[in-house]
């Protein structure tokens, strides 16, 4: 992420706007309404650009109180007249505009980087479903072929019985070759056909 980068005013320059505070972001001036003009013209020469808390809500899309936390932990400059005599307003805060610029690119950056990081989490939750639906596919397709086979065998040791009339050989007859071989070949055929074994209930 980028560096933040604050507005650097020259110590020439920073008696002009009063008492440092907050890490020496926050410039305070107390003053009477007749010098509120002269302190505005200041501003606007040696700062530039500025903005209001509210007008940096609505530049960044956050709320008023999120700029007032920023400020209050030094993490932004502003620049503040406090009025000495007037009930009507009781202070102006201003914020440099470039200050608002690189915040705002944080925050996008911020954004983007969570976006990116969602985007890497949905894939791998993909990913991970993925090789589950496979091995779930693949432990069917292993089930479904082995009711073929054992179909088959059924096939092939009814149709031995029934050729040579007798009971089902045992695993050590000569008889069992003959079944397994002949279950092979029914195997085969099902599976050439594409037959579905039936569900057991």
């Amino acid at each position: 992420m980028s560096e933040f980068t604050f507005f650097e005013l020259p110590e020439d320059v920073v008696v002009l706007f009063g008492k440092r505070s907050l890490n020496g972001r926050r410039y305070v001036v107390t003053g009477g309404t007749s010098s509120f003009g002269k302190w505005c013209d200041d501003l606007g020469k040696h700062v530039g650009p500025t903005l209001t808390p509210g007008d940096v809500s609505l530049y960044l899309g956050i709320a008023v109180p999120s700029v007032h936390e920023r400020m209050s932990k030094g993490k932004v400059s502003s620049f503040c007249f406090e009025f000495s005599d007037s009930r009507r307003v009781t202070k102006v805060i201003k914020i440099p505009l470039s200050e608002c610029v690189a915040w705002r690119e944080q925050r996008n950056e911020k954004i983007s980087d969570a976006h990116k990081q969602e985007l890497r989490e949905a894939e791998d939750r993909a990913d991970a479903l993925q090789k589950e639906l496979d091995r779930m596919h693949e432990q069917a397709r292993q089930r479904r072929l082995a009711k073929l086979l054992k179909l088959a065998r059924k096939q092939a040791e009814e149709g031995y019985c029934e050729h040579y009339e007798c009971d089902p050989p045992g695993e050590d007859d000569d008889g069992a070759r003959l079944v397994e071989e002949h279950a092979q070949e029914i195997y085969k055929r099902m599976l050439i056909e594409g037959e579905q074994p039936e569900e057991e209930e």
